[in-house]
């Protein structure tokens, strides 16, 4: 994020000597920030770079496609192993990343029953798994699970709830700063207090979830 804007200041859109000659007329792929907040990156080239969310892009950036799950480890991204019901597992399949040596070598020294999974195989790589949801399915649970709204009567639609918890989860914005950059960059009036009540209602419809899947 903008060092101006983290450190509590408005985030202001870009000042251009001739904005005329700016042609983007679209919004940045990865968050919706409009064109005002969008710098041109290398004099007329084709690249731009977002003010709000940093990324840099072209017209032909098509983020779901750049887009991956990575180790945290390696950086390596991870490949889909398994298409569970319910989740799907990806894993790391460097063999050259830190976690999978350090599982290496507890293996080898005897020490990795921590590691043995019901199949009685060791689970040495990365693994990660995206649980399926959708949103009936949130919904239906939603009128189940007390929160401190209903999501599926919220006032915004799921991509307004998206933006919010990119900003307050992903980036680990505070729900102030999250909500200025909401009104600032996106137009879009919301309190903190909403920004923390949308959060905790969206975690409260998820554990359950998850605590109910079976993860083997």
């Amino acid at each position: 994020m903008n060092d101006s804007f983290n450190s509590g200041n408005p985030l202001k859109p870009v000042k251009r000597r001739n904005p005329d000659s700016f042609s983007f007329m679209g919004v940045c792929p990865f968050c919706g920030a409009p064109k005002e907040y969008i710098y041109d990156n290398n004099s007329g080239k084709g690249q731009f770079q977002c003010k709000a969310c940093k990324n840099t892009f072209t017209i032909k950036t098509s983020p779901s496609g750049a887009s991956g799950i990575y180790c945290p480890y390696c950086n390596t991204k991870l490949v889909l192993k398994h298409d569970r019901k319910g989740f799907l597992v990806f894993a790391c399949s460097s063999k050259k990343c830190e976690h999978y040596k350090a599982n290496k070598k507890l293996l080898s020294g005897g020490k990795a029953e921590h590691l043995k999974t019901s199949s009685g195989q060791y689970l040495l790589h990365y693994h990660y798994r995206e649980f399926k949801f959708d949103l009936e399915t949130l919904r239906k649970v939603d009128d189940t699970v007390s929160g401190p709204v209903n999501l599926s009567r919220i006032h915004y639609d799921q991509k307004v709830l998206g933006l919010v918890l990119t900003y307050y989860v992903n980036y680990g914005l505070s729900s102030r700063k999250t909500a200025l950059i909401l009104k600032q960059v996106h137009g879009l009036r919301i309190s903190h207090q909403t920004v923390i009540n949308y959060a905790s209602s969206v975690s409260a419809v998820i554990k359950p979830l998850i605590d109910k899947l079976m993860l083997e």
